[in-house]
C-alpha cells in the first residue's frame, strides 16, 4: 500500500521590496511545509537573509543556523530558489535583501506548499 503525503498550495501574501528598501513585508508561512521564491529581473541584491517572528507585528529576529550564522541564500536577478528548510518553522517571515532596491519596487513571487 502506497501512502502519499497530503499537500496543497497555500495562497501566499504579496511580497514587494519597495524602492530604496531591503526588506519584504511579513509573510505568514505558518501553514507551509516548503516555499519557493521567484526573483524578477528588477532585483538589485545578491542574497537574502531571513527574519522571523511569532506575530506579524512583533519583533523580528535574524534566523540563524546551529553555528549561530545568519541563514543566507545567494541569488541573482531572474532566478528562483527554495526557501531553506531551516527557515520554514517560522510563523511570520521577512526576506532581507543584501542591497537596497535602487531600480524601483521589486515584486517577489512566493509559492507556499503545505
Amino acid at each position: 500500500m502506497l501512502l502519499r503525503r497530503a499537500s496543497w498550495q497555500i495562497k501566499a501574501p504579496h511580497a514587494t521590496i519597495l524602492d530604496t528598501e531591503t526588506t519584504s513585508p511579513a509573510l505568514n508561512i505558518s501553514q507551509a511545509a516548503s516555499g519557493h521564491v521567484q526573483v524578477p529581473s528588477a532585483f538589485d541584491g545578491t542574497s537574502f537573509t531571513y527574519l522571523s517572528s511569532p506575530t506579524d507585528d512583533g519583533t523580528f529576529q535574524s534566523v540563524r543556523d546551529g553555528a549561530g550564522n545568519a541563514v543566507t541564500t545567494t541569488i541573482a536577478a531572474s532566478q528562483d530558489f527554495s526557501i531553506p528548510e531551516s527557515v520554514m518553522g517560522a510563523r511570520f517571515l521577512k526576506l532581507v535583501s543584501s542591497d537596497a532596491q535602487s531600480s524601483g519596487d521589486c515584486d517577489l513571487i512566493i509559492s507556499l506548499k503545505g
